[in-house]
């Protein structure tokens, strides 16, 4: 039921049919037309009164109720009142309660007394003072709203973020990394480490989103990954050969131009030794000028010498994630990271594959799944099987399934296991048969 409905619905009952011959703005343009409309009063009743105050009212509070964004501008509403005393408003909902209450209560009153005929000046005044408080704090609200809304038109980064926000009530991981990357300063350079194929990139690629410009780039235990980061030197097509940015170079180079960048190392636990060192010696900002700046030398030849760019650490923020069990990386570098460490939890491990099956428009059973899983980690942690399930292998029956259906997204993950699975005889290659009992049982998990 909406606000007005409920205010109607309220008014007709507490009135029982009687006529209004007064001249009240109030009950002219809102009450006695609802009435009209709802068959509790005939349909010249109108004409019988004139004005418009109370509809001023009602139109208010549902201009207030349905706000676009509002929803989305709820987190940073809270934003914008931090620092200061906050004042109590209530929610929309109450203040519309309270207006039924008022209005409703007072035309009963009025009624007591078994006139046939109400006469509704005095009516107007009641209205009046009740209303006054509850337009009050309506007004504080529509002036949060609207300096809210005043402070977007120059960051509409910030209105991005609020969307990220709003999605976060569900994505552990995204929940805890987000309060780390605020949308003004620097960032807690954060390594998110979970157990393999946890979702842990596609709820990055979310933060993502709260930025003018985000990059990914896929980490290898290369030798080559200084190259990759900074920018290869590839053929131009003409016989010649031309500089082409990295991932890490193009960073530097739009946060130097302003922009709120975010640079996302997938599996940054895979680089070997060098690449480590580099990133160690790019992480450590220069001071010389003021603020703290990252300062990188690309590959491209200005004369003699090498271009050189820098960007405030403000501009461009950097966030990592790894596979915990792949940890080989030296303790200067693993100590440079705020570590998130996030544990599998089958509730959390389940609403990420409902997420991942929304992305690809399809139904599934996904607890049924994420108790499969869980079985897999146990069988695996017990060296049954040679690795567990998890969401890849939800992506990939998804994709190759041949169908949205989830019997037949499930009989692919069924008849793969298997050759996924399996733990073979060391000497004969033989599938172990204790390995193949354990495959079973995810088997029967999945049905």
């Amino acid at each position: 039921m909406t606000t007005l409905e409920a205010i109607k619905n309220t008014i007709a009952t507490s009135t029982q049919g009687r006529s209004f011959v007064s001249t009240t703005d109030y009950l002219r343009s809102a009450i006695v037309p609802a009435m009209v409309h709802l068959g509790s009063l005939p349909k010249d009743a109108t004409s019988q009164i004139r004005g418009q105050g109370c509809l001023v009212a009602l139109d208010t509070i549902e201009r207030i109720s349905s706000v676009d964004e509002r929803e989305q501008c709820e987190a940073l509403i809270s934003e914008y009142r931090q620092g200061k005393q906050p004042t109590a408003v209530n929610p929309v909902s109450s203040v519309a309660d309270q207006i039924t209450q008022q209005i409703g209560s007072i035309v009963q009153n009025a009624m007591s007394n078994n006139s046939p005929s109400v006469s509704t000046a005095q009516i107007q005044d009641e209205i009046d003072d009740k209303l006054v408080p509850v337009l009050d704090r309506v007004q504080d609200l529509e002036k949060d709203y609207n300096a809210f809304k005043d402070s977007l038109k120059g960051s509409p980064n910030k209105l991005a973020r609020a969307k990220v926000a709003t999605t976060s009530s569900d994505d552990v991981i995204l929940k805890r990394v987000l309060p780390l990357y605020p949308d003004q300063g620097p960032c807690l350079k954060t390594l998110v480490t979970s157990p393999p194929s946890y979702g842990k990139s596609y709820s990055i690629r979310k933060l993502g989103k709260a930025y003018d410009l985000y990059l990914e780039h896929p980490c290898t235990d290369s030798i080559d990954e200084e190259t990759t980061l900074i920018g290869p030197t590839l053929p131009d097509g003409n016989g010649g050969f031309a500089v082409v940015d990295g991932v890490l170079t193009q960073a530097v180079r739009a946060a130097s131009e302003g922009k709120r960048v975010l640079l996302f190392l997938d599996e940054v636990l895979r680089w070997p030794l060098p690449s480590q060192e580099f990133l160690l010696s790019f992480l450590e900002p220069n001071k010389s000028s003021g603020d703290p700046e990252y300062v990188l030398r690309t590959r491209h030849k200005q004369g003699n010498a090498y271009e050189v760019i820098s960007c405030k650490i403000q501009n461009l923020h950097i966030i990592a994630a790894g596979n915990r069990s792949a940890n080989s990386i030296t303790e200067a570098f693993w100590s440079r990271w705020h570590k998130v460490n996030i544990k599998f939890d089958l509730d959390h491990f389940a609403t990420i594959c409902k997420q991942i099956a929304d992305t690809y428009g399809v139904t599934i059973y996904e607890r049924i799944f994420a108790d499969a899983a869980k079985l897999s980690r146990d069988l695996y942690n017990q060296m049954r099987i040679k690795a567990p399930i998890d969401c890849r292998s939800l992506v990939n029956a998804i994709e190759w399934a041949g169908s949205d259906d989830w019997a037949d997204i499930r009989k692919w993950i069924q008849d793969n296991l298997e050759d996924q699975l399996v733990e073979s005889d060391a000497r004969t290659g033989d599938p172990l048969n204790d390995s193949l009992d354990a495959i079973e049982e995810i088997k029967l998990a999945l049905t």
